[in-house]
């Protein structure tokens, strides 16, 4: 065989061999290996959030009206059975000491993820698909202390923003105490058709997530 031929048969097999070895190679833009698209079954409902971001449907609930006026009852501190803006900011500020973990005066990314997967692990099963799809689940998360925002992103589900993330007005990763209960003031303002000072059933169901 002349020489000059001997090169090209050699670089020939090599190109088959990468190609073969290309298959097989995951595609991270799909589901994992050995789960198809069909497997995963339809994404869980919407989590029902207090204004403050409290998760109410912890069991899995999906009729969020009724969740909405339970928790309502349940704020209603001096059982006058008006829930005002005093009440709903004192039950945001006992949400935001339960989820701040660091003890800090901040709620990040990572300590809402923790809360969530206490108390109601498949409420966002969806989104922890994702960013595991993603690669964004990390070797390095368990080492990352609880005041750490982590990945420089915001929650989102269903191109939404998270009721607690959308909190954050300067934009660092992190939303502190004033900054949630600022939010909340305007989300109260926006609900309250009536402008009567308290939330009513109907005023919350404003509140529903939207598909």
């Amino acid at each position: 065989m002349p020489k000059p031929i001997r090169p090209l048969l050699l670089l020939l097999a090599l190109s088959v061999s990468a190609c073969a070895g290309m298959d097989d190679t995951p595609d991270r833009r799909g589901p994992p290996p050995g789960m198809r698209a069909a497997d995963r079954g339809p994404p869980p409902a919407a989590p029902v959030t207090a204004p403050g971001g409290r998760l109410l449907n912890t069991r899995g609930e999906t009729d969020c009206a009724p969740l909405l006026t339970a928790w309502r009852q349940q704020a209603d501190r001096n059982r006058d059975g008006r829930l005002d803006l005093a009440e709903v900011l004192a039950d945001t500020d006992d949400f935001f000491t339960a989820v701040d973990t660091g003890k800090d005066g901040f709620l990040t990314a990572i300590e809402l993820e923790a809360y969530r997967e206490r108390i109601a692990p498949g409420a966002y099963a969806d989104q922890a698909f994702a960013r595991s799809n993603r690669g964004e689940d990390g070797g390095d998360r368990k080492q990352r202390t609880a005041g750490d925002p982590g990945p420089t992103r915001r929650i989102e589900r269903r191109g939404q923003p998270d009721p607690v993330m959308a909190a954050d007005a300067n934009l660092d990763f992190r939303v502190a105490r004033e900054e949630l209960a600022a939010k909340v003031k305007e989300r109260f303002a926006r609900l309250d058709g009536n402008r009567d000072g308290d939330l009513d059933p109907g005023e919350l169901e404003d509140y529903c997530p939207k598909d």
